[in-house]
């Protein structure tokens, strides 16, 4: 889960950036493959960094589940249908959330008081 937090944090930052650009070309905002090259070589310490909140949303989420059902849902993890459902959910995730950030970055232009930002 930590990994796709970091991944997650990555692609969204480069599309609120993205968004930005296309909004106000400016060459002071840096390219998107620059911006990624930079963010992908912080990953390991992004991951590190998502690790806690991972473990405490995980221990809320289950923390009302029997052991026979954290049994299941280990077992079920380890599975290759659970590695290819993963990735699609993650795939789908990403996808969304980079559209919205783009966006997000397109409007903030627009927003009275931050052209400064």
């Amino acid at each position: 889960m930590a990994e796709a937090m970091a991944a997650v944090q990555i692609s969204n930052t480069v599309a609120v950036m993205q968004g930005l650009a296309n909004a106000l070309p400016n060459p002071g905002i840096p390219a998107a493959a620059e911006l990624r090259k930079a963010l992908e070589a912080q990953r390991e310490q992004m991951v590190a960094a998502n690790r806690g909140v991972a473990l405490s949303m995980s221990a809320l989420t289950y923390q009302v589940a029997s052991d026979k059902v954290l049994a299941q849902y280990v077992k079920f993890l380890s599975s290759k249908s659970s590695t290819a459902l993963t990735l699609r959910v993650e795939e789908a995730l990403d996808k969304s959330l980079s559209h919205a950030s783009q966006s997000l970055g397109s409007v903030i232009p627009r927003v009275p008081g931050t052209t400064n930002l």
